[in-house]
């Protein structure tokens, strides 16, 4: 008759190896499936901590990319900028004062009270059209917008942060027919 077979059992060490990787595996899924972006506290990871790319579009917030981010050489040209290339209708020596002469800066001043927003218009007159604008005004205004109205004038948008009631003056720059 042949002897009985001798069972093998596992080691302490390998028993212990086992459970340990049992346990790692088992955390880590956990923290996979359980934990989301709603759980991680703001600013708590680094910039550098992010794959290329892993934050893009609408995940970026308002105002949170600056031209300092921005690397130039990857933009490319604004569309209405290839108009200006080329300045149709410019001389090679550029423009003289006769050329000029037909360009006038109208403006219009009214006061922004402390602690509120305001606009102000500046309008060309009948048949001028716009070639661009600016404002004049207090140091304690925030402008938040300056841009064209239509094809008519020019408006500013600002802030006075100040302690009193502030003029703003809007500039419009005019080109006669």
């Amino acid at each position: 008759m042949p002897a009985p077979r001798r069972q093998i059992l596992p080691s302490l060490s390998l028993v212990v190896s086992m459970l340990a990787l049992v346990v790692a595996l088992g955390g880590a899924s956990y923290a996979a499936v359980k934990i989301n972006g709603a759980d991680i506290k703001r600013s708590s990871i680094p910039g550098s901590a992010l794959k290329a790319r892993a934050v893009v579009g609408p995940k970026i917030g308002l105002d949170a990319v600056t031209g300092k981010n921005v690397k130039e050489s990857s933009l490319g040209q604004v569309p209405s900028a290839a108009q200006a290339d080329t300045a149709a209708g410019v001389a090679d020596e550029g423009v003289d004062s006769a050329a000029l002469a037909g360009i006038t800066r109208r403006s219009n001043g009214e006061s922004i009270a402390a602690g509120t927003t305001g606009s102000v218009i500046a309008s060309c007159e009948p048949g001028e059209q716009v070639i661009g604008g600016g404002n004049d005004g207090s140091l304690s205004f925030r402008v938040i917008a300056s841009r064209n109205e239509g094809t008519t004038g020019w408006r500013v948008f600002v802030f006075n942060g100040g302690g009193g009631a502030a003029t703003l003056t809007t500039h419009v720059f005019c080109l006669a027919p």
